[in-house]
């Protein structure tokens, strides 16, 4: 996972998010830390709760509109791929978190039910997904794919 190094460079950029007839994602919009690589192009920064394919890593463009920078296109795809968790049992977040931690895979808690986690593209996906898809048989937690970029073993 990339963090924040230099808040002079660093941007809010706000996704529009699409909401379903039941009102999800909570948000119309979606802002992620940027760091300003060009004018108007930047390298998010964190990873996403709700925007669709985008992950950390990823450079994107972003224009000035009413004093915020919004999101316009994705310029450069990095490897990382993007997973939302909901856990149905709140009080077992911390251990779905530090089970996927042993994997070397970081997380942010989103608040509530949810965390969202990040595999860097040059981790082994595979044991990742066993871990997902097991807590989703076992019906501890659901899950969605937020930005798969790794090629998936079949």
């Amino acid at each position: 996972m990339t963090t924040k190094t230099d808040e002079s460079q660093q941007q809010k950029i706000y996704f529009h998010l699409k909401q379903d007839e039941d009102g999800y994602p909570p948000t119309p919009w979606e802002s992620l830390w940027g760091r300003r690589i060009d004018d108007h192009i930047f390298e998010i920064d964190n990873i996403p709760f709700y925007a669709m394919d985008i992950s950390p890593g990823d450079r994107v463009r972003a224009e000035l509109v009413d004093g915020r920078y919004e999101y316009r296109d994705t310029v450069f795809r990095s490897g990382n791929s993007v997973f939302r968790v909901y856990v149905y049992d709140e009080s077992k977040i911390s251990t779905a978190r530090d089970r996927l931690r042993r994997l070397g895979i970081q997380s942010e808690l989103a608040g509530g039910k949810m965390f969202a986690l990040e595999v860097p593209a040059n981790t082994d996906i595979t044991p990742v997904l066993e871990l997902l898809m097991d807590g989703q048989d076992k019906e501890e937690w659901d899950i969605e794919e937020g930005s798969l970029r790794h090629s998936v073993p079949e």
